[in-house]
């Protein structure tokens, strides 16, 4: 079996080298002829890709290869190992060959794995590793930190739009991001305003429309977020601002 892994090797180049064996002596130097032979191109690359950590424990493996020479491929798929030297590795094959593909595993929670994509070829003679890539599954009692943000009023004046801004911390995937806002102190009758799903880490605004004039609203970051089998919300502080009055 060949095996190329191109996080430690030169990939696509062709070199001729020359090797003689020897055997020495304390009196003596004997050797052998010498021997050529050539390095060959493989067309055929691979890439690991960030992974999506679905739940605590469930992630979702991404790869994806480029096949120049139009080699064989027979298998694909992911091996992955809590210590980088892949000394206790699981290897998971993908049934469907693709040029992307993923594949989903259930891990323990809350800890550090290192993980590759890998394309085997002619019936195993050749297995090409994507480099490297780290990542951490969640501690299944996190919860999102959602922290609302400062407003801004309309660039242009518009005074029934103002722009409110948020953040969230957290290593999983968030199912929806955005705001309540209302013209009571206790959140009652509040509107919502959606902006987006995604990475639960970093920062989130969306632009309140249709607001009235003079008036004191509240409002507080959201997220959504998935929890075993039912979805649970997350959220931040409540703050104000006061639209303006139209001039006369």
């Amino acid at each position: 079996m060949i095996c190329y892994d191109y996080a430690s090797i030169l990939r696509n180049c062709t070199n001729v080298y020359y090797y003689q064996a020897y055997a020495k002596s304390a009196d003596d130097l004997d050797v052998g002829e010498i021997i050529e032979f050539t390095t060959f191109e493989l067309g055929l690359t691979v890439e690991t890709l960030q992974p999506e950590v679905e739940s605590a424990a469930n992630v979702l493996l991404k790869g994806k290869y480029e096949n120049k020479d139009v080699l064989k491929v027979t298998k694909i798929g992911f091996e992955y190992d809590k210590h980088g030297d892949y000394s206790t590795s699981t290897k998971v094959y993908v049934e469907n060959i693709t040029a992307e593909f993923s594949q989903s595993v259930s891990l323990e929670a809350n800890t550090s794995y290192y993980y590759r994509a890998f394309v085997e070829t002619d019936d195993s003679t050749i297995v090409v590793y994507g480099a490297d890539v780290v990542f951490s599954t969640r501690n299944e009692n996190e919860v999102p930190v959602v922290t609302t943000g400062d407003y801004q009023l309309d660039v242009d004046m518009d005074i029934t739009k103002v722009h409110v801004s948020g953040t969230v911390s957290y290593s999983g995937d968030i199912n929806s991001k955005g705001f309540y806002y209302s013209t009571n102190a206790d959140m009652s009758g509040a509107m919502e305003k959606w902006c987006g799903a995604g990475l639960g880490d970093g920062s989130f605004g969306a632009t309140l429309e249709g607001l009235s004039e003079g008036t004191t609203y509240y409002y507080k970051a959201v997220v959504k977020y998935q929890k075993v089998d039912q979805q649970v919300e997350a959220c931040g502080e409540v703050k104000s601002f006061r639209t303006n009055v139209a001039a006369e």
